[in-house]
């Protein structure tokens, strides 16, 4: 799977955080944009495994847009 993720590096704090638009509330921070980068993977996995989680019980369709 391939997801846009949007990162911004903050002067003042040094740090680099990114966001997936196509999952809200998908966030991280880290000190370097290879650890970011490495750190929104695993964000993506974990929130992707908490949704299955949660519509496990119920009704779900497919479609293809």
């Amino acid at each position: 799977m391939k997801y846009d993720v949007v990162v911004k590096y903050d002067r003042q704090t040094d740090t680099y955080t990114a966001y997936v638009p196509a999952l809200s509330g998908c966030v991280t921070q880290a000190d370097t944009k290879e650890d970011v980068l490495k750190n929104t993977r695993v964000a993506i996995r974990e929130y992707l495994a908490a949704v299955r989680q949660l519509i496990r019980r119920e009704r779900v369709v497919t479609v293809t847009v």
